[in-house]
């Protein structure tokens, strides 16, 4: 089988890379305005990644940490959602295991399947 793309002009690429970031921080003001938690709203301890399958496609960090520790979290969540079927629109998934993708044991990590189709 033959994959081939069709090019893509530059002015899209950058109104889907900033749509993508413009989420991202939408998220985290949204986070960080509502949380009761002095750790959050503080410290900062937290941070948005917006993934597409497994690729992390923008970022928000208030530590650098946690984005690095996500990748292997959607990974593992995805390969354990796989046998029932997929993380699908309106699926959340609450995840908390130190040696899946998380960088210590109070840390979860929050996912949200979105289905974009045209």
């Amino acid at each position: 089988m033959v994959l081939s793309l069709k090019p893509v002009d530059p002015i899209t690429v950058e109104v889907v890379r900033s749509s993508f970031g413009h989420i991202a921080r939408e998220m985290k003001t949204t986070i960080h305005k509502t949380a009761y938690s002095a750790t959050i709203q503080e410290a900062q301890d937290y941070s948005i990644v917006v993934f597409r399958g497994n690729d992390a496609v923008a970022f928000e960090y208030g530590i650098p940490a946690h984005v690095g520790a996500m990748p292997r979290a959607v990974k593992e969540v995805l390969q354990e959602r796989e046998r029932d079927g997929g993380l699908v629109n309106g699926d959340v998934v609450l995840w908390n295991l130190p040696y899946c993708g998380g960088s210590h044991t109070p840390d979860v990590t929050g996912m949200k399947g979105v289905r974009l189709d045209n």
